[in-house]
C-alpha cells in the first residue's frame, strides 16, 4: 500500500484522532494523501455546525491544513463531476479520485461510492479502519510508532497511547486500534 493514491473524504478527516494518524502515516510516506477545496470546506462546516469546535477553530484548523497539505490538493476535477454516477454530494470526491489517479477513497459513506460507480475508474471505496489496517500489515512497526508520537506530542490535553487508542476506537477504527495495542 505504500505507493497508492487515496482521497481521504471528510467525514473521515472531521475525526480528530483518526486525522492525526492518517496525516502522520502520510507524512511517513506510507500513501499519497488527496484532498480537494470541496473537501476541507465540509470538514469546516460540519466541525462548526456538529460544535465540534467554534466557526473560527474549524477556519483554523481547514486553513492549517490547506498550508501543511498543500501538495495533496487536487485541482481541475471539476470538469468530470457531471460525469460521476455515485451519489451526488459526494461525486466531486470521485472525480477528484479520477482526476488525481487515486485507487481508493477512504471513506465512512461507503453506499455513496457503490461498486458500480467506482468499479469503471480503477478506484476502490474502503472504510478507514479497513485502511489503516492495510497501512499496518505493511508496516506495523511504523504505524504503532506514529499512534505513539502522535500521543506523545498531544498537549491539550495531553493523552498517553492507550488514550490515543481508545479515541481511535471510538472514531471508527477499532481493528486498527486493537492491532496498534497488541
Amino acid at each position: 500500500m505504500s505507493s497508492v493514491a487515496v482521497v481521504v473524504d471528510a467525514c473521515v478527516l472531521i475525526k480528530a484522532s483518526v486525522r492525526d494518524t492518517l496525516i502522520r502515516a502520510y507524512g511517513a510516506g506510507l500513501y499519497l494523501l488527496h484532498w480537494t477545496d470541496d473537501i476541507l470546506a465540509e470538514i469546516e462546516r460540519n466541525l462548526a455546525a456538529t460544535g465540534m469546535t467554534t466557526p473560527e477553530g474549524a477556519e483554523r484548523l481547514a486553513a492549517k491544513l490547506r498550508e501543511a497539505l498543500a501538495d495533496a490538493r487536487v485541482s481541475g476535477h471539476e470538469r468530470l463531476i457531471p460525469s460521476m454516477t455515485n451519489d451526488p454530494k459526494d461525486r466531486h470526491g470521485l472525480a477528484a479520485a479520477v482526476a488525481s489517479g487515486s485507487r481508493l477513497i477512504v471513506t465512512d459513506n461507503l453506499k455513496d461510492f457503490p461498486v458500480h460507480a467506482v468499479v469503471d475508474h480503477g478506484i476502490e471505496a474502503c472504510g478507514p479502519d479497513e485502511f489503516l489496517v492495510g497501512l499496518f500489515e505493511t508496516n506495523p512497526s511504523l504505524m504503532a510508532e506514529i499512534v505513539e508520537i502522535q500521543a506523545r506530542v498531544l498537549r491539550r490535553p495531553p493523552l498517553t497511547t492507550a488514550q490515543v487508542l481508545v479515541n481511535l476506537t471510538r472514531d471508527g477504527v477499532p481493528t486498527f486500534a486493537g492491532l496498534v495495542r497488541a
